[in-house]
């Protein structure tokens, strides 16, 4: 469980957050949506430990997560942030390796045998085709995949998304969600995911947390938060919700404000 006090967070004497509290409990997933410039990715940031706030903490075990060593945490919460990959010149199983990090010897050895945590995150991810390219070779789509399997080799507790589907088309956003989800339910983990794609949110997330203004203005299921009333306040948009017609989650339409 990460839990967040009374966090709050200013960047050159510009408040961010304001006083925020919330938590997010084990085998869920959760969406943090919101327009540009509120400040998701920051409390991303936050939320990993990667920032520390102004005034408030977030905790994480009940103790604030600035106080565990950054390998303890590498162990227990994963960040894919947007460009996380390293250079283009690796190979696919050389990445995935790199996931393994927060558990090697300051001599760089390992006494797990990660073979087989290996191979479970390429079958996870559909990458068997792809392990000796290098990531040059690679579309966008295979190389967030390949971000992901990382996570995966990882063994975390926690999973923190930075807007996952970002510039991927429609086939590659289904596939990526699918993996994550599946992943998710499958080890009862913890996912916070920023998502711009608000369909998306309401087809995959558990639960939605919607940031405005510095401040929470609505969390809970999707049909909840996503209102088109709440959507016109946040992001000056119009919209219809209709249901979607296998899994009846929100799905939301754009109308045309001008030329009708």
């Amino acid at each position: 469980m990460i839990k967040a006090h009374s966090l709050s967070y200013s960047y050159e004497s510009i408040d961010i957050f304001q006083d925020l509290n919330f938590s997010f409990e084990m085998n869920q997933f959760y969406g943090i949506i919101g327009p540009n410039g509120a400040g998701k990715s920051t409390l991303l940031q936050l939320l990993a430990g990667i920032r520390k706030p102004t005034t408030g903490s977030v905790l994480f075990q009940d103790q604030p997560i600035h106080r565990f060593p950054r390998k303890t945490i590498a162990q227990k919460i994963a960040v894919l942030q947007q460009g996380g990959l390293p250079p283009l010149g690796f190979t696919v199983r050389e990445v995935l390796e790199m996931g393994r990090f927060p558990y090697q010897s300051w001599l760089g050895g390992e006494k797990t045998n990660i073979d087989g945590i290996i191979e479970e995150a390429i079958q996870l991810t559909g990458l068997t085709n792809l392990v000796c390219r290098t990531l040059d070779q690679l579309s966008g789509g295979e190389r967030q995949r390949v971000a992901l399997a990382k996570l995966i080799v990882q063994q975390p507790e926690i999973i923190l998304l930075d807007e996952p589907t970002t510039y991927l088309d429609i086939g590659y956003q289904q596939i990526i969600m699918d993996v994550v989800k599946s992943w998710q339910q499958q080890k009862q983990l913890l996912v916070i995911a920023v998502m711009h794609d608000l369909n998306l949110s309401a087809l995959y997330c558990d639960h939605l947390l919607a940031l405005y203004d510095g401040q929470i203005i609505a969390s809970g299921k999707a049909e909840l938060v996503l209102t088109s009333e709440r959507l016109k306040e946040m992001y000056n948009a119009s919209t219809v919700i209709i249901q979607h017609p296998i899994n009846q989650s929100p799905q939301l339409l754009l109308t045309q404000t001008k030329g009708e």
